[in-house]
């Protein structure tokens, strides 16, 4: 537990902007309150990854959006590191029910993965395997 508010309260200090760093903080003040700092990415996933954990993916999906946001910024578009975030968004959104979301959140995080790291790797398989999870409309599976 005592981990869990660390990373929300780490998830928020790093998403405010108005918060300033004590004068004897080992960070810059900028650093911190930089919003494309790749830091807070992986603050807002790890918290992002508890509350899915959890069962909270509605409090999950807002902090992945913003960590996909300054991944793409910092990393641009056809990355691992923004497949990843992409992957666990599709995840959360599968768990909120939203179909739709998370199948393009999943579908972009394969072609990315794939183009990267070729059909056979377990990590394209891995998005395979949430797609694969996801309930089937029956209107689109009679149009395959």
């Amino acid at each position: 537990m005592k981990t869990f508010i660390l990373y929300v309260v780490l998830a928020f200090l790093y998403v405010t902007p108005s918060w300033s760093a004590p004068e004897t903080a080992s960070l810059s003040e900028s650093s911190v309150r930089s919003p494309a700092d790749p830091r807070a990415a992986i603050s807002l996933e790890r918290t992002a990854g508890l509350y899915v954990g959890q069962g909270h993916p509605a409090m999950a999906v807002p902090l992945l959006e913003k960590a996909l946001l300054i991944r793409e910024q910092t990393l641009g578009s056809d990355n691992l590191s923004v497949a990843a975030t992409l992957a666990r968004l599709g995840v959360a959104y599968a768990a909120l029910g939203d179909q739709r979301q998370a199948e393009a959140a999943l579908k972009r995080a394969l072609a990315i993965r794939e183009k990267i790291l070729g059909s056979e790797h377990p990590a394209v398989k891995a998005v395979i395997s949430e797609l694969e999870k996801l309930p089937q409309d029956p209107a689109v599976a009679q149009a395959r």
